[in-house]
């Protein structure tokens, strides 16, 4: 049984050391990129059930609206999340400049901010 224990121990510490391998002190890159797509999620509540001292309690979950840039970068469509402000200024097809990093072994691209 400690045997069983201590291999589950030792896989979440591996888990945990490569996530901070693949995200942690990136490098932060700025780059000029072309809006593809713009689009919004709508706010909403959403609900979620957890078992507390054996009884099931529902909790709501609120989600904002979002106003969304999908943006090329690297042959990929990558989506980033602005303001509304910015969203009503840019088209479809405009150029801008964000600030980007990508992770080190999984190459996933997140958008850190959107500069215009």
């Amino acid at each position: 049984m400690y045997l069983f224990g201590a291999i589950i121990l030792f896989c979440v510490a591996i888990y945990f050391l490569l996530l901070a391998i693949d995200s942690l002190g990136l490098e932060e890159k700025k780059t000029q990129v072309k809006v593809i797509s713009k689009g919004y999620k709508q706010a909403g509540k959403t609900y979620i059930t957890q078992i507390v001292a054996n009884r099931p309690i529902v909790l709501p979950q609120v989600k904002p609206e979002m106003y969304i840039l999908g943006v090329e970068i690297q042959g990929r469509e990558i989506e980033c999340v602005v303001d509304k402000s910015l969203f009503d200024r840019i088209e479809v097809g405009e150029e801008i400049q964000v600030l980007y990093q990508k992770r080190r072994i999984l190459g996933k691209i997140q958008v850190i901010q959107v500069i215009h």
